[in-house]
């Protein structure tokens, strides 16, 4: 079998049997672009079925393939079922072993936009559980709706939800080439080129499975501090609550971010290490100055990898996630102080993105 051209390995599908063997080029049709599967560019396969042996043979190497693919379609998620229904099976299969593939070498294959859902906000919403209830990235609720206030929803809001993981790109002009865009983000011109049918003349385009890079979901989020872990599950919030311990009503000064014991545990900006030490309810504390009366807390660490006087960059591991002091189990306990007063981390913090740039 001689070298074959991908047209779609979509970070969520990417597995050989999604591969679309297949090369692309554009046409017009009706003051439209097309994204066109040219079967007679196909190199190798299926090209004639002369004698009554090789159609059995065919036929039974059909059997053996659609009886895999069943076995291996029972497994796929909903949003791989719609893909391997819509795309895969129509164009694909069917064509090849129904051996009419090489007689439609000009029938292009229409691929319509994405499709994107709205999505009604309700009481208690926050963008973080939405996304969980989606199964989609905060990088991609966050570049379809680009809300004012990243952290804050409201109910009756409607935002808008597309079908699988990606970002919406502005294009900052449509000379902008897909070449170029692929170069920024880990997707192709021809992954572009399937989800966006118009990319030519449009100025948003949706790039399948690619993410903010760091810089750039810090200033959409418009936060000042990096993540302190590489993951986000919130477990305590700021503000009042019932001590989990004393069970009398207290001031939480921080979050608490759930985490295995031993985690690594990073700075959320560049700054000096003012103190590093043990306190009596924090347990193991690091607090780190950031200039501007900023300082920020990680308290019940195991250990600190960081001394007092320290200069240490945003990003730096500091210690690890440790369950001393007055905890309840392993967690990191995670204050933003300014000008000497607790701020909730939340509205400061991209808690969504991994903390090293």
């Amino acid at each position: 079998m001689r070298k074959t051209t991908t047209l779609l390995a979509h970070n969520h599908l990417s597995t050989p049997f999604y591969a679309k063997i297949a090369s692309y080029h554009k046409k017009s049709s009706k003051n439209q672009d097309l994204l066109t599967i040219s079967h007679s560019e196909r190199k190798g396969g299926i090209r004639s079925i002369v004698n009554p042996l090789t159609l059995a043979v065919v036929l039974l190497v059909s059997v053996l393939i659609l009886g895999g693919c069943g076995f291996y379609y029972i497994g796929l998620s909903t949003t791989e079922r719609f893909y391997y229904q819509t795309f895969y099976l129509r164009t694909y299969v069917n064509e090849w072993l129904s051996g009419s593939a090489e007689q439609k070498t000009t029938a292009p294959v229409e691929i319509k936009p994405l499709k994107v859902v709205p999505y009604k906000v309700v009481a208690g919403d926050t963008y973080w559980d939405i996304a969980k209830k989606t199964g989609l990235s905060m990088d991609t609720i966050l570049s379809y709706n680009n809300p004012k206030d990243t952290f804050i929803v409201h109910p009756e809001d409607t935002l808008q939800i597309p079908i699988q993981n990606g970002i919406l790109y502005k294009r900052t002009t449509t000379q902008e080439t897909l070449e170029a865009i692929s170069s920024k983000y880990d997707v192709t011109p021809q992954q572009i080129a399937y989800f966006n049918p118009n990319w030519e003349i449009a100025s948003d385009l949706f790039l399948p499975g690619a993410y903010f890079s760091y810089n750039e979901r810090l200033e959409r989020l418009g936060a000042e501090f990096a993540s302190p872990l590489n993951f986000l599950r919130i477990t305590s919030i700021f503000g009042m609550r019932i001590h989990p311990i004393t069970k009398k009503h207290s001031f939480h000064n921080g979050i608490d971010l759930s985490a295995g014991i031993g985690t690594t545990v990073y700075a959320a900006a560049s700054g000096r290490v003012i103190a590093a030490r043990a306190a009596h309810g924090y347990g193991n504390i690091i607090i780190i100055s950031h200039g501007n009366q900023k300082f920020t807390r990680y308290a019940h660490l195991l250990n600190f990898s960081v001394k007092p006087g320290q200069r240490i960059l945003r990003g730096q591991p500091i210690g690890r996630v440790g369950n001393t002091g007055i905890s309840t189990g392993p967690h990191l306990h995670f204050e933003v102080w300014k000008r000497n007063r607790p701020i909730n981390p939340i509205g400061s913090v991209d808690l969504y993105a991994k903390p090293r740039p």
